[in-house]
């Protein structure tokens, strides 16, 4: 069950980080004699680099949480009353929720920043 789970993973995160970088490929064909290199992360500056990170890893987060929550409550429902199993059950729900705030906070980290720094550019 562990290895199914984590090659589900690997497989949404391989899926999410190629189409995203398939996305970012918008260079123009190479024209007569002029050599071009695309730039591959889509970003302009490094704001834009940390923001294209964050919003990749609240995306993964969107699809790895729910899996988790629902994978708890199955080891919940199946742990039979044993306290061990129980117990589990419920970390793994702590640590889900616990996660998916802390990639909250990450994403409203970056605005707070910006607003005290007083960043305009986007």
């Amino acid at each position: 069950m562990k290895k199914s789970f984590t090659i589900l993973l690997v497989v949404f995160s391989l899926f999410f980080s190629l189409s995203q970088v398939l996305a970012a490929q918008n260079c123009p064909p190479p024209g007569q004699g002029i050599i071009s290199i695309c730039n591959p992360l889509g970003s302009e500056s490094f704001e834009d680099l940390i923001n294209n990170l964050i919003n990749w890893v609240f995306n993964i987060a969107l699809v790895v949480v729910p899996l988790m929550l629902i994978f708890a409550a199955f080891k919940f429902v199946t742990s039979e009353g044993k306290p061990e199993a129980v117990q589990q059950a419920t970390d793994l729900i702590w640590w889900a929720v616990i996660g998916f705030v802390i990639i909250l906070l990450a994403k409203g980290l970056v605005t707070l920043l910006k607003n005290i720094l007083g960043v305009t550019t986007i």
